[in-house]
């Protein structure tokens, strides 16, 4: 399955004072809708045959597959690191309204002084993305969707937003996803320059502005393939 090649978006304002700011108090602002970008999410039915998909698919996944997946892996992380076995952090949502993300917990205890570091484990969950499994409840309360724009944290959001502009504002058009066209674009894990944040940015937008079933199965069928071959090639270096 092919995903079809994006325009260059145009650039947005730099600057402190250049980002829409909204409910997160920082500076008034409108936020712009899927409807102002031209997608198709913005229409009544699509975008209620994405939530369809969204929670068909998250409710045979939670049946199936976490049923028996979930309490097995929570098991294991509650004898590597103790409760809690879930980790809840505020990211930034749809309209840039906060909400609670599940993830299993990875990062071990450290004393005073010390930096925290990912366990072996926790390590070994993050290589393969299972510690974002439980955010499948997420989606099922309807603060993320399986395929969106990645949910940043308060803080990135803030430093994403100054760095950015207006265009990284736009990204909040749509719920947020456990996995997305710049995840499988190559896009993931932490931004450590300039480039990869406008990359993942630029993937966003492509996605929000040309969705489509065919584009949101692909890249569902893409994240289970790179899922695959990862499991197949192991976890690389530990840390």
């Amino acid at each position: 399955m092919k995903i079809p090649k994006f325009p260059q978006p145009a650039p947005g304002p730099d600057g402190p004072g250049a980002a829409l700011r909204g409910p997160l108090g920082q500076q008034t602002g409108v936020w712009s809708s899927a409807k102002d970008m031209g997608s198709r999410l913005a229409c009544f039915p699509y975008r209620y045959l994405k939530r369809a998909v969204d929670v068909s698919l998250s409710l045979f996944a939670l049946f199936f597959v976490l049923s028996w997946l979930m309490p097995l892996l929570c098991l294991l992380v509650l004898a590597d690191t103790g409760v809690p076995v879930f980790f809840v952090q505020k990211r930034i949502g749809r309209w840039g309204r906060p909400f609670h993300c599940i993830k299993l917990r990875t990062m071990g205890r450290a004393k005073a002084g010390e930096e925290r570091l990912p366990t072996r484990l926790g390590y070994w969950l993050r290589c393969h993305k299972l510690d974002e499994l439980p955010q499948f409840i997420n989606v099922l309360k309807g603060d993320m969707s399986i395929v969106g724009p990645r949910p940043h944290m308060i803080s990135d959001h803030r430093a994403f937003s100054r760095e950015l502009g207006r265009d990284y504002c736009l990204r909040h058009a749509v719920l947020p996803g456990i996995t997305g066209l710049a995840q499988v674009r190559g896009y993931e894990g932490q931004v450590s320059s300039r480039h990869k944040l406008r990359g993942r940015l630029r993937l966003d937008l492509f996605y929000i502005r040309q969705w489509s079933m065919g584009l949101e199965f692909c890249i569902m069928y893409r994240t289970i393939r790179l899922f695959m071959q990862g499991m197949a090639k192991g976890p690389g270096h530990p840390l």
